[in-house]
Parts: structure tokens; C-alpha cells; sequence
């Protein structure tokens, strides 16, 4: 075919590379603009107040002390709450089988009104811990699950403490 147009051979291999080349350039154009933006995004976020990066073994305040609770300033009264992390839960759900939730949770209370925590917590982990072994995946779906568990945890911990606790906080919730 290439004899009867006057073309040779070598000139549809020229035009295999010119293509190949225009695609060439083009992913290394796109490669380019990819990791430009990326570098502005990335530069970016420095701008901001770094994270406060918590050690594994418990909180450490704006001091360094490290310990499983920290003060947080009231707005109303001038007092001072104080959030204390309670360890993790890891149970199975009634349904369906070989299914389980992690729970990290924490508590927020007045020292004032809760001086001695530690015995209160140890009752909200195993009623929790019995709690969440009665939900099925089910009843944990979706973002109303989510805030009916946070009720219901909620609600647990207000009874169990006398209404002393101000708050009962789901930090993470992992369920498979």
C-alpha cells in the first residue's frame, strides 16, 4: 500500500515515534503538574499550629506531665472540666457472628462535683462493655446509629454517675 500512495516504510515509523513522543511529554507534563500541586497543598498545611502528638502511655498537658486526664477551661462558670480517656473497648456484636466493635471512648466531669473518678469509670466500662454486646451491625448503621449509640452510652454513664459527668465522648468506633 505504501507503493501506491508514494509513501515509504519509514515514514509510518516516524510517525509511531512522533506520537509516542507527544504522549511522552504529555505524561511527564501531567506528572509534573501532579507533584507541583501536591507540593502546594503539602507546603500549605505548615502554616497552621502543629497537632499536639499524644504518647501511647496516656496524655501529657501543655507542661509535659504525663498522665490519662487533662484540664480543659469551662466557658460558663469559671470552672475548670476536666477529660479523662477511658481504655479501649473491644467486644463481639450479638449479630451477625465473628463480627466486633472497638470502642475508644472518654469522659468529661467536674473535679469539683467527681473527685474520685476511678471507680466510676470501672462501672462504665462494664456496662458498656455488657451494652455493646446486645447491638447487632444493624443498629449501629449509619450516622443515626452512630448518634443512637452516643445517646445510649450517654445516657448509661449520666444514670451510673448521678448526672456528675458532664459528657460521654465516642472518640473512635471501629466495628468489622
Amino acid at each position: 500500500m505504501a507503493r501506491l500512495t508514494g509513501e515509504s516504510s519509514t515514514d509510518s515509523v516516524g510517525g509511531f515515534l512522533g506520537i509516542a513522543m507527544i504522549f511522552a511529554c504529555l505524561t511527564l507534563l501531567g506528572a509534573g503538574a501532579g507533584a507541583a500541586l501536591g507540593f502546594v497543598v503539602l507546603s500549605s498545611g505548615d502554616d497552621r499550629k502543629p497537632r499536639d502528638e499524644h504518647p501511647p502511655g496516656g496524655i501529657s498537658d501543655e507542661h509535659g506531665h504525663k498522665g490519662d486526664s487533662h484540664p480543659v477551661p469551662s466557658v460558663g462558670d469559671g470552672s475548670t472540666l476536666v477529660v479523662r480517656e477511658l481504655p479501649a473497648i473491644v467486644v463481639n456484636l450479638a449479630a451477625p457472628e465473628r463480627s466486633w466493635i472497638r470502642l475508644q471512648s472518654a469522659i468529661v466531669y467536674d473535679p469539683s462535683a467527681l473527685p474520685h473518678p476511678d471507680e466510676l469509670i470501672v462501672n462504665l466500662m462494664s456496662d458498656a462493655t455488657a451494652f455493646l454486646r446486645t447491638l447487632s451491625l444493624a443498629e449501629l448503621e449509619g450516622a443515626d446509629g452512630l448518634r443512637r449509640l452516643q445517646e445510649d452510652l450517654g445516657a448509661r454513664a449520666a444514670t451510673r454517675s448521678r448526672n456528675r459527668l458532664k459528657e460521654f465522648v465516642i472518640e473512635s468506633l471501629v466495628v468489622q
